[in-house]
């Protein structure tokens, strides 16, 4: 390609006797060379780790050279790649389902134009890819939980976080729903009488006679992985012999703490807190006192209405807000 164009040269012979030479022109034409990648070797990376290498492009007509990645269904997200310098860039985050395998292949294609146009203007080179699955520990979380002697407490385990999970004890995987719905779970230090049903997925349990008192259980789930594969927890079983024994407090402050002028904004504070949690916290409020204004902390109130209704007997539903407040207005 280099040699391309009017090449001149002279052939001269002799006999001894005498010389004879000729002029000879011979024109070149140019054949555009095709560009070609460099080969790049399979690379290999795990979950969460960047990938970088740079794509190297050569013309033999010494053609300057635009490089780009093809884009497929094959091609993952996020991957980065700079067409000036040719470097390529990925951290492959939960690429692979390790439910059904310990890695995952891709194939990237780049291409070559020289610019030229012609039939070999592009060439394309493709490299391997393969990500190794890194295995996230599975999560469990469980709360304290009490229990009057003689009755069943039925504790639900909650895969994926679903209902329940705030009073039971719930696990997960974030590797994904398929290796959530797998979890194994087992406990240690159960009480006499205490079992798990894993068909109902419920630790359920009838303290008896001498079982009051406090008793330390510990979860553990499993992924199946040799990685990473497992998580624990412990929480408390507690027997009373009376339900008043595990009775929740409840605390209401105001802002202002001093009686209210008429028309003045006060802001309530309601806290709950047991030993075994609080499942659910309802407020109401009734009282002559009390205007039309009753709504969260975070709103600008809204209109509990007017008329027999609304009387000073008469309770209303209220809603906190994520911080437990609401606003009232003094009458």
């Amino acid at each position: 390609a280099l040699q391309a164009g009017h090449w001149r040269f002279s052939v001269t012979a002799s006999d001894g006797m005498a010389t004879f030479s000729r002029d000879f022109e011979i024109v070149v034409a140019n054949a555009n060379q095709a560009p070609r990648i460099l080969p790049i070797p399979l690379q290999l990376i795990n979950e969460g780790e960047t990938l970088a290498f740079t794509v190297v492009a050569t013309d033999a007509d010494r053609d300057a050279v635009q490089l780009s990645l093809v884009y497929d269904e094959e091609t993952p997200t996020g991957v980065s790649f700079n067409a000036g310098n040719g470097r390529f860039e990925w951290t492959p985050e939960d690429v692979v389902d390790n439910s059904s395998g310990d890695s995952r292949s891709y194939t990237l294609t780049f291409r070559a134009n020289d610019g030229r146009g012609a039939d070999n203007s592009i060439n394309t080179q493709s490299v391997q890819i393969r990500v190794f699955d890194v295995n996230r520990r599975p999560q469990i979380s469980a709360s304290n939980h009490a229990v009057v002697i003689g009755d069943t407490l039925s504790i639900p385990v909650v895969f994926g976080g679903g209902g329940g999970a705030s009073t039971g004890i719930a696990l997960g995987d974030a590797d994904g729903a398929s290796q959530t719905a797998a979890l194994a779970i087992s406990f240690s230090g159960l009480p006499e009488g205490a079992r798990y049903d894993a068909d109902s997925r419920h630790l359920v349990w009838t303290p008896g006679a001498g079982q009051i008192g406090d008793f330390t259980v510990s979860a553990t789930v499993r992924d199946g992985q040799a990685r990473n594969g497992t998580a624990s927890t412990v929480f408390t079983l507690r027997v009373v012999a009376e339900a008043a024994a595990n009775a929740p407090t409840i605390l209401v402050s105001t802002t202002p703490s001093t009686p209210a002028l008429p028309g003045q904004t006060i802001l309530a504070s309601v806290r709950a807190d047991a030993w075994s949690g609080i499942a659910q916290l309802a407020v109401a409020v009734r009282g002559a006192a009390f205007g039309p204004l009753v709504g969260p902390a975070s709103d600008a109130g809204s209109e509990a209405g007017s008329g027999p209704e609304n009387g000073p007997e008469i309770w209303h539903d209220v809603t906190l807000d994520s911080a437990g407040r609401i606003r009232l207005s003094a009458s």
